[in-house]
């Protein structure tokens, strides 16, 4: 029998430049929006929309990805997540906020 090596601990933090590259590279759509405004997109989120990330940063994000009719999507307070559902070139799509 093969004897596997043990586990390693996860780190205790990460560093600012880990957690930025995580965001930037990482596969999932993601935007970070201060008020209702988007501050900072990744490429993955500026691709899905069919824009450059420069494209969308400062528009308000209910305006990149509006809502189906219907829906009345807030952005949740501190701590707190919400959902809406939206349509991307026809496709329909959940969006997830957290805050």
């Amino acid at each position: 029998m093969k004897e596997h090596a043990p586990a390693t601990a996860p780190p205790e933090s990460l560093t600012a430049d880990e957690v930025y590259l995580a965001f930037a590279d990482g596969p999932v759509p993601v935007a970070l929006a201060v008020d209702d405004a988007v501050a900072r997109v990744n490429r993955p989120f500026a691709e899905a929309l069919g824009r450059s990330p420069e494209a969308c940063e400062g528009r308000p994000l209910f305006e990149l990805v509006p809502p189906e009719p219907g829906e009345a999507p807030r952005l949740p307070e501190p701590g707190a997540r919400a959902s809406y559902r939206a349509r991307l070139d026809g496709v329909r799509a959940r969006v997830d906020l957290a805050a």
